[in-house]
């Protein structure tokens, strides 16, 4: 027999019950608008080859990953989606620069 403790309260002479749980509420993402992408160049971690990285985005897995998805399939490149940042290889910093506003 196991002691495990009871969780549910089933009369108390406590004239206030323990607060509820409130339901968790997802975080809220700020507008694309409102935000800066970070493109630079990296090769740690990847045995010397250069990938481009695109950070600072704060956004939700799958909108990462359909922009992800679109990015590779404009550079013709492969691509990850590693810790929040899109990784691309090859490294195109510039042609992605200059497809998405930046001269």
């Amino acid at each position: 027999m196991t002691n495990k403790p009871r969780t549910r309260l089933v009369y108390s002479t406590d004239p206030e019950p323990p607060p509820e749980q409130e339901p968790a509420v997802a975080p809220a993402y700020p507008s694309a608008a409102g935000q800066t992408a970070r493109i630079w160049r990296d090769s740690k971690r990847r045995r010397g080859k250069t990938v481009t990285v695109i950070g600072g985005l704060h956004h939700d897995p799958a909108t990462l990953e359909a922009l992800l998805k679109k990015l590779k399939q404009q550079c013709g490149a492969g691509g990850a989606l590693k810790d929040g940042e899109l990784e691309i290889r090859p490294a195109l910093g510039r042609s992605l620069s200059r497809r998405h506003g930046k001269a």
